[in-house]
Order: C-alpha cells, then structure tokens, then sequence
C-alpha cells in the first residue's frame, strides 16, 4: 500500500470571485486625482489615534498582568518544561546526523519499497564510522530473524543501503550492523555519548526514530525513571534495567536513538508499554516508553565489533543490593559537578566459584571500584547503584586486576566499627562468558 493511500482526497477547487462587483459611492463633487476632502483627512485622524490608545491600554493591560502574575507560564505541549525547552536545533541536528532508518525482511531497492511496509522497521545510531566501513547500533528485535536482509536509509541520501548482520545479545535486546557504502553517509558522524550514570529524573530529553516506518521524526519528553525493570518477548522471562521515558515512542522507534538536550546519546529505545489490567479492564497506556541506559549498549556494541559478533564481558559471579537503612544520600560528583542518588550498595551474594569468592564477603559495602579497560586504562568508578559494575562490564579486560574498595562490618544503619578495606583479585579469563542465555553481570 502506498504511504498516501487512504489520505483524504484535497479539494483543488479555487475560491471564486464575488458574482456581484463591491459597489462604489459615486455622489459628490469631482475632486483632483490623490486629493483628500477634510472630512476624510478627520475621520482618518480619529481612527489613528483611537488605534493608538488602544494599543498604549493594551501594553499596560499586559505589564499589569504579568507583574500579578495572572498570566501564567504558557507551553505549547505537555513535554515543554524548562529542561526540555533546552533542546535546540543545533543539538535536534548532531543527533540526526547520527542517526539512521531500519527496513529488514524483504529485498529492498527503492524508496518507496523501505517505506512501503510489510516488514520490520526500526531505527539505529551510528556507533562507529571509518573510511570503508559505518556499524549501526540498533535492537535485536528490530532485525532478527532477517538477518541476511537488512537495509539502511542515511539521513543524507534517500537510496537504501544493504547491511551485514554483525552479532547481537538477545540478553539484552542489542544488536549491530553495518555497511561498506560509505558514499551514502556522507556528512553523518558516530554518535556523540553521554555517560548515563549522571542523567537525572526529570531531565529533558528527545527520540530520534523511523517513527510507523515513515522516516525520521523527532518526539520530546522527559526522563520519567532512571531504573525500572522490564520483561520484553526479547528477554523473554528475565528483566532488563532500562530508562523509562515520557517522550512519545512508536512501532518503528526501536533501536533508535534517545538524547539529551545536548544531543548526546542518553539510551537506545527499545520497548514501550501500551494497555495494562485495572480492575479487570483494559487500559490505554501514555507517556511510558523505555530505554537502554547508553553505558550498557554502546558497550555491548563495542564488544559485539571487537569479538566477531559475541559479546563478551567479565562475569564477577556477585550480586549486589541497596541497603534500606542507609537509606539514599545526594552526591555531588568531583569530575562533572552534578548533584546525584547514592545508594548504600551491599554484597548480597557471591558464586564459590567466581574469582570474588574468599575476598569480598556478603554484607561488604562497596563504595567505588577501579577496573582495567581493553585499551588498559585504568578507571575508578564510583558505586552510585547496584548496577554500577553492570554499565562497565563489557569494558573490563580480561586476566586483568579489579580492585574493590569497602567497608565491612556495617551493622544496620551505624559505620561505628566498620572498617575499610581494599579488596584486589584478577577477574580471569573462565568467567568471561557472553550473556545471551542465563548469565549477566551482578544485578
């Protein structure tokens, strides 16, 4: 079906003239072409000056108001606030520009035929651009099962480009494509990534997406949650932690970017809630769509181009908690400044045969961690959350030292008696397992 069937047909008919001519007073005296009776000249004069009184009691009826504040702040939408009124253009453009439109589960050559529908749609971010080759970061759900059909559209050319299935995690819903037309993404860059740790509930931010498989269309809203759990058909009976979002998300969205008011990559959308059960009825769900926090996927997608398809990541066999007497505190952070949640995270549980086991003990607190990364730098991470170590599991370098620092021996709500720690040992290479199945980092 084309895009345009079923649009109402437009009424091409013009507005016709007036059957009858306006007629014209020709009474009175001839007068010189341009000339102006007195009358005329009065009447003129009048209405001059009443237009000018009007508008004088109209700015100071404005400034009255304003000052007693009966003119309230207005917003043209809902999702208008403060933070989202930050987005501009010039952030609106970067994240275009790394952006791209999905079409898998047919051969595709035209334009007409990525749009025409009857197939996949999905959107995807540029993760990485080289001199011969553009990978795609998108969800799994978008392309499986057409793996060896997958077409791109580039936001600089309306000519669809075929892609290679590079690998995926079904885990956690990530997957990465890519093509050798480089020509056709001319003037598009990789995308420019903001660490999600520091986003912020009710922070502005904006989806880029193949919105309905009709092209690229841009929606705004806010961060609702930073860490709600969901249960996919992806990830079929195991949740995944994603960004929950009040920005409008439609079929086609997925795999598409989800930015903040600078542009940068903040989430890959992945899923939206559309009906749920109350009190035996149906109802329609608004403004509840979903994310993955950047840190997680870019790193899976890294790992998926860097290990041939199979993401890999270091598996500490821990499972970390918050501790509810502890309670949540206000962290300013020395490196960006932002004020953010802490939690007291605890050592809830730990596999007697990861590498942890005999070092950290259950009911240690662990404050920050520094890790190796695959480029061998060394990063020290504070732990703000129990999924702090998940966002930079697949960065970890395998055989390689992490180092825990904690305190032990915290009774309930008092640190009197607690003693810290340093906690070093290698995270191996056994444990460094890909997450498709029943493994995951600690959660």
């Amino acid at each position: 079906m084309s895009y345009y069937d079923g649009l109402e047909e437009r009424n091409t008919k013009k507005i016709p003239y007036d059957d009858t001519p306006i007629s014209r007073n020709s009474s009175g005296s001839r007068r010189q072409v341009g000339g102006s009776s007195p009358k005329t000249v009065k009447v003129l004069a009048t209405l001059v000056a009443v237009l000018i009184f009007v508008n004088i009691a109209l700015v100071i009826m404005t400034f009255y108001y304003l000052k007693n504040s009966v003119v309230k702040n207005v917003y043209y939408n809902t999702y208008n606030l403060p933070d989202s009124s930050d987005v501009s253009t010039y952030s609106v453009s970067n994240a275009k520009w790394s952006s791209v439109s999905i079409a898998a589960g047919t051969t595709i050559s035209t334009e007409e035929e990525f749009y025409g529908g009857g197939y996949s749609s999905g959107s995807g971010v540029i993760l990485k651009k080289t001199n011969s080759e553009v990978y795609i970061l998108t969800c799994y759900h978008v392309v499986d099962s057409y793996q060896d059909r997958v077409y791109l559209m580039a936001p600089s050319s309306l000519k669809p480009v075929k892609a290679t299935f590079v690998g995926h995690s079904k885990r956690y819903d990530i997957a990465v494509v890519k093509t050798t037309e480089i020509d056709e993404f001319d003037g598009c860059t990789a995308v420019e990534v903001f660490d999600s740790t520091y986003l912020e509930e009710g922070e502005g931010v904006f989806a880029v997406g193949n919105s309905l498989g009709a092209g690229m269309s841009i929606t705004s809203g806010l961060v609702s949650k930073l860490n709600s759990l969901v249960v996919t058909e992806t990830t079929n009976t195991k949740s995944l932690r994603v960004i929950q979002t009040s920005a409008d998300i439609n079929p086609g969205n997925s795999g598409g970017g989800l930015f903040n008011t600078k542009g940068q990559l903040v989430g890959i959308v992945n899923a939206k809630k559309h009906t749920t059960k109350n009190g035996g009825s149906t109802v329609t769900v608004l403004g509840t769509a979903f994310a993955i926090p950047s840190n997680m996927a870019v790193s899976i997608g890294n790992s998926i181009i860097e290990n041939n398809g199979t993401p890999r990541c270091a598996n500490l066999g821990l499972v970390f908690s918050h501790n509810a007497s502890h309670g949540v505190e206000q962290f300013v952070d020395d490196t960006t400044g932002k004020t953010i949640s802490k939690y007291t995270v605890c050592v809830d549980y730990i596999n007697s045969a990861s590498p942890a086991s005999g070092k950290l003990q259950v009911g240690d607190m662990i404050v920050s961690f520094t890790y190796t990364d695959k480029s061998n730098v060394r990063h020290t991470c504070t732990m703000f959350n129990k999924y702090s170590y998940d966002d930079v599991a697949f960065n970890v370098k395998p055989g390689s030292n992490i180092t825990f620092n904690i305190k032990r021996g915290l009774l309930g709500n008092i640190d009197n008696g607690a003693t810290d720690k340093e906690i070093t040992f290698n995270v191996g290479t056994a444990v460094y397992s890909t997450l498709d199945v029943d493994e995951r980092p600690a959660s």
